[in-house]
């Protein structure tokens, strides 16, 4: 990935973290491609988007976002479900918690739900 290309994918991933008050962060390392696209869809059905990150780049975006917090949810293989405005966390975290005990690898982290820091337990 081109210099040009990190900034603009940090940047981007900075406006979401800027603009997402409530996000679940999970480390999805053993699911497969197909496993992965059914979450995705079953996510963007609750309202979140599920996105796979380099942590490096999130580590920048966090800090430029101004969200330390997110921080120490990242470590490994990191993914994130941002919630959209309309977006329903309950039916979120369901998703989530269904995938975690359907496919044994699917491990959550915590996020941020309205700003606040939780664990993996309230998720």
């Amino acid at each position: 990935m081109l210099k040009e290309q990190k900034e603009r994918v940090v940047e981007q991933l900075a406006q979401r973290l800027r603009d997402s008050e409530t996000l679940m962060v999970a480390d999805y390392r053993g699911l497969t491609m197909p496993e992965i696209d059914e979450l995705r869809t079953r996510l963007l059905e609750a309202g979140a988007r599920f996105t796979v990150v380099k942590n490096t780049l999130t580590r920048l975006a966090a800090e430029a976002a101004g969200k330390p917090e997110v921080l120490e949810l990242i470590d490994g293989p990191t993914a994130i479900a941002f919630l959209n405005a309309e977006g329903d966390p309950a039916a979120v975290a369901k998703v989530l918690n269904d995938t975690a005990k359907a496919h044994d690898v699917l491990v959550i982290r915590g996020g941020l739900l309205e700003g606040s820091v939780v664990g993996d337990v309230e998720i």
